[in-house]
Protein backbone atom coordinates (compact mmCIF):
# COMPACT_ATOMS: atom_id res chain seq x y z
CA UNK A 1 0.00 0.00 0.00
CA UNK A 2 1.34 3.23 -0.93
CA UNK A 3 0.16 6.32 1.57
CA UNK A 4 0.11 9.80 0.74
CA UNK A 5 -2.12 13.40 1.59
CA UNK A 6 -4.12 15.39 0.65
CA UNK A 7 -2.46 19.17 0.08
CA UNK A 8 -3.87 22.34 0.74
CA UNK A 9 -4.93 22.87 -2.72
CA UNK A 10 -7.12 19.34 -1.93
CA UNK A 11 -4.76 17.21 -4.35
CA UNK A 12 -4.39 13.88 -3.81
CA UNK A 13 -0.31 13.32 -3.32
CA UNK A 14 1.75 10.33 -3.27
CA UNK A 15 5.38 9.90 -3.48
CA UNK A 16 7.30 7.83 -6.10
CA UNK A 17 10.87 7.55 -7.59
CA UNK A 18 12.03 8.64 -10.85
CA UNK A 19 14.83 6.48 -11.87
CA UNK A 20 17.99 8.32 -13.66
CA UNK A 21 20.60 7.02 -15.37
CA UNK A 22 22.66 6.06 -11.97
CA UNK A 23 19.72 6.61 -9.48
CA UNK A 24 16.36 7.22 -8.23
CA UNK A 25 15.01 10.15 -6.59
CA UNK A 26 12.03 10.45 -4.54
CA UNK A 27 9.31 13.09 -5.29
CA UNK A 28 5.70 13.87 -4.81
CA UNK A 29 3.44 13.56 -7.70
CA UNK A 30 -0.40 14.37 -7.51
CA UNK A 31 -2.71 11.91 -8.97
CA UNK A 32 -4.81 13.11 -11.58
CA UNK A 33 -7.84 11.39 -12.26
CA UNK A 34 -8.64 13.51 -15.15
CA UNK A 35 -5.28 12.28 -16.96
CA UNK A 36 -5.66 8.88 -18.37
CA UNK A 37 -1.85 8.81 -19.20
CA UNK A 38 0.95 7.27 -16.98
CA UNK A 39 3.42 9.77 -16.03
CA UNK A 40 3.45 13.65 -16.79
CA UNK A 41 6.80 15.23 -15.92
CA UNK A 42 7.78 18.82 -16.50
CA UNK A 43 9.71 19.44 -19.95
CA UNK A 44 13.03 20.00 -17.95
CA UNK A 45 13.00 16.22 -16.88
CA UNK A 46 14.04 15.23 -20.65
CA UNK A 47 17.78 16.07 -20.02
CA UNK A 48 17.71 14.90 -16.23
CA UNK A 49 16.10 11.32 -17.05
CA UNK A 50 17.12 8.32 -19.40
CA UNK A 51 13.78 8.47 -21.49
CA UNK A 52 13.40 7.16 -24.94
CA UNK A 53 11.42 8.98 -27.45
CA UNK A 54 8.46 6.55 -28.75
CA UNK A 55 6.42 9.28 -31.02
CA UNK A 56 2.69 11.33 -30.33
CA UNK A 57 -0.45 11.03 -28.77
CA UNK A 58 -3.58 13.10 -28.48
CA UNK A 59 -4.57 14.18 -25.75
CA UNK A 60 -8.12 15.93 -24.20
CA UNK A 61 -7.67 19.11 -21.31
CA UNK A 62 -9.77 19.85 -18.96
CA UNK A 63 -11.23 22.41 -21.73
CA UNK A 64 -12.36 20.41 -24.17
CA UNK A 65 -8.76 21.30 -26.44
CA UNK A 66 -7.37 18.67 -27.71
CA UNK A 67 -3.31 18.45 -27.65
CA UNK A 68 -1.17 16.31 -29.46
CA UNK A 69 2.45 15.95 -27.01
CA UNK A 70 5.35 13.69 -27.50
CA UNK A 71 5.46 10.26 -25.16
CA UNK A 72 8.60 8.95 -23.97
CA UNK A 73 9.04 5.97 -22.68
CA UNK A 74 10.72 6.24 -18.87
CA UNK A 75 11.39 3.97 -15.73
CA UNK A 76 9.97 4.64 -12.02
CA UNK A 77 9.55 3.13 -8.66
CA UNK A 78 6.04 2.79 -8.18
CA UNK A 79 4.90 0.55 -5.26
CA UNK A 80 8.22 -0.64 -4.72
CA UNK A 81 8.06 -1.76 -8.04
CA UNK A 82 10.36 -0.64 -11.01
CA UNK A 83 7.87 -0.24 -13.78
CA UNK A 84 8.00 0.85 -17.62
CA UNK A 85 5.87 3.71 -17.82
CA UNK A 86 4.65 6.20 -20.53
CA UNK A 87 5.68 9.62 -20.04
CA UNK A 88 4.95 13.01 -21.76
CA UNK A 89 6.13 16.14 -20.78
CA UNK A 90 4.47 19.48 -20.00
CA UNK A 91 5.35 23.15 -19.11
CA UNK A 92 3.91 22.60 -15.80
CA UNK A 93 6.18 21.75 -12.93
CA UNK A 94 3.85 19.53 -11.12
CA UNK A 95 4.81 15.32 -11.55
CA UNK A 96 0.96 13.76 -12.59
CA UNK A 97 0.08 10.33 -12.26
CA UNK A 98 -2.87 9.39 -14.68
CA UNK A 99 -5.18 6.68 -14.15
CA UNK A 100 -2.94 4.00 -16.51
CA UNK A 101 -0.70 3.58 -13.79
CA UNK A 102 -3.61 3.12 -11.10
CA UNK A 103 -5.94 0.73 -13.24
CA UNK A 104 -4.85 -2.33 -11.36
CA UNK A 105 -5.31 -0.84 -7.75
CA UNK A 106 -7.64 1.00 -5.62
CA UNK A 107 -7.51 4.34 -5.11
CA UNK A 108 -8.95 6.09 -1.09
CA UNK A 109 -9.25 9.78 -0.53
CA UNK A 110 -10.12 10.99 2.47
CA UNK A 111 -10.56 14.39 2.21
CA UNK A 112 -11.53 15.32 5.94
CA UNK A 113 -8.66 13.70 7.17
CA UNK A 114 -6.36 14.70 4.46
CA UNK A 115 -5.06 10.83 3.77
CA UNK A 116 -4.39 9.38 0.50
CA UNK A 117 -4.38 5.74 0.18
CA UNK A 118 -3.21 3.08 -3.13
CA UNK A 119 -4.02 -0.32 -2.42
CA UNK A 120 -3.46 -3.56 -4.16
CA UNK A 121 -7.53 -4.74 -4.60
CA UNK A 122 -7.91 -7.41 -1.96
Amino acid sequence: MIEGFVNEDLEPVIEIELIFEDRAERTFAIIDTGFNGYLCLAENFIDKMDLSYIGTDFFELGNGEIVENDVFSGRIIFDKMERNVLVTLSTSSDVLIGTSLLKAKTLFIDFIDRRVEVRDKE
